[in-house]
Parts: structure tokens; sequence; C-alpha cells
């Protein structure tokens, strides 16, 4: 009890944070592999459920006029994603650890939609990840998870290893978007001394200039990159519906209500 209270205290906070403020470490291969001593969490279950009355069809983001992202998919893969954060902490997936990250599902909903933008603009600028490096991604995996690699990734939602792989090859796709869109953000001393101006008190202590000046261009860079996650989504053709989000999901049993 003390490591989930110390989690939902500090931990959590600072996990979702950088989640938000980054628009990516969606699913577990935006995470570091988990250690032999947490891979196998016991009580990991399989499935998750909608509330009644939820259409499992119905569409909560679009990626493009023929590919919808459904309230059944959405709640698939933002249970992966928990269950692999959980797991990265050493948590037990419980019902109690599940009730504390649903409410930021609205959060990742809007993180997803951004990891899938940035997807469609690797392709669009020749991006690739070559087989070479998800193998090197996948065997950390394996050396650091020894007998238990097979159960970890039934236990985090995959239904197999080559599942896994892709999820770990996407993961690697939009971070090198990232790597790129952040290289080409530029910026003058004016800039930065407005940006300080406008967020003194919000960010920086209410500290002169010289003295914050390396964490002033580090949230420039990242103020920047959201503004281009947004254009980017608009670009790509991608919507996201809010307040279509499911509550309240169960932990077992996906059913077709």
């Amino acid at each position: 009890m003390s490591t989930f209270r110390t989690f939902k205290s500090s931990a959590m906070r600072a996990v979702l944070a950088s989640l938000v403020a980054g628009g990516l470490a969606l699913g577990v291969a935006q995470q570091e592999p988990a250690t032999p001593e947490t891979a196998q969490q016991p009580g990991m279950q399989q499935d998750v459920t909608l509330p009644s009355g939820i259409d499992p069809d119905q569409p909560v983001a679009q990626f493009g006029p023929d590919e919808p992202l459904t309230q059944r998919q959405f709640a698939e893969e933002f249970d992966r994603s928990i269950r692999a954060m959980a797991m990265h902490h050493g948590l037990q997936f419980t019902d109690e650890v599940r009730t504390m990250f649903d409410r930021f599902r609205g959060e990742f909903l809007e993180m997803y939609a951004t990891q899938q933008a940035l997807l469609r603009e690797a392709e669009q600028r020749g991006i690739e990840i070559t087989d070479v490096e998800v193998d090197q991604r996948v065997d950390q995996a394996r050396v650091q998870w020894g007998d238990q690699f097979d159960q970890t990734l039934t236990d985090l939602g995959f239904a197999d290893e080559m599942a896994y792989r892709e999820s770990v090859r996407e993961g690697m796709l939009a971070q090198r978007v990232v790597d790129e869109l952040r290289a080409d953000v530029q910026w003058t001393d004016a800039e930065l001394e407005e940006f300080h101006a406008q967020h003194r008190t919000q960010f920086f202590g209410d500290r002169e200039f010289d003295e914050v000046r390396a964490d002033v261009e580090q949230r420039f860079v990242s103020d920047r990159l959201q503004q281009r996650f947004g254009d980017l989504r608009a670009e790509h053709g991608i919507e996201v519906f809010q307040d279509r989000i499911a509550t309240e999901p169960g932990p077992a049993g996906l059913g077709t209500n």
C-alpha cells in the first residue's frame, strides 16, 4: 500500500505531466522494460468493458475519412497503455490502480491522436525504422523479462510478439519525427525574453531571465512542439470527439452494449 500511495502522490503526477507535455509516451514502446521482479503482475486482466448504453462502434476520433477510432478500440488502447505504466512502476494492476488512471482518458485520447499524426508524418517524410532497431529494443525487453517474456506480452494486452514489435516500431517512428521537429525549432533572444515575460510567474518562479534561460529555452521548444503537433493533426485530417469518451469502464468483459 505504501508503494501505491507514493506513486499516487508523486510519480503519478510526474508521469502524466510528462505524457501530456510531450504528447507521446504511449504504450510500452515508450517505456523502459519492467524488471523481472515486476514483469508479471498477479491479477492483471485481459479485457475491458464499456458502460451500459455505449455503442462500441461509435467513433471517438477520426484519423481520416475511412479510419475511425471506435469506443472499443480506444478502450483497448487505453487499457494497454495504463497496464504498461503500472508495470513500469512496479504496481499490481488492480481496479484501484485502473480507477486512478481513468480520469486521464481525455488526455490519453489527445496524445493517441497526436501519435497517429506523427506516424502519418513519418510516412510522408519517408522515415523508416529498421528491423535491426526493433530487434534491439525487443531483445532488451526479452533479457529483462526473461522466461516471463510471453506472459508479460499477454498481461500487457498484446496478441503476440508481432503485435508488440509493431507497437515498438510505431513508438520509435513517432519519436523520430519529434526529434526532427525539435531540431527545426529556432528562436531569437527577443522571443525567449518575451516568452519568459509571459510565463514568468507560471513557470519560472518569478526569477529573472538570465537566471532561468536554460529552462526558458526548454519550455519554449516544448511550446512550439505542441503547436506543431496541432498543425500536424489538422494537416493529416485527425479529429477528436472528447464529448464521446465513455466513462467508468469496468475491469473485464468487453461487451457489445
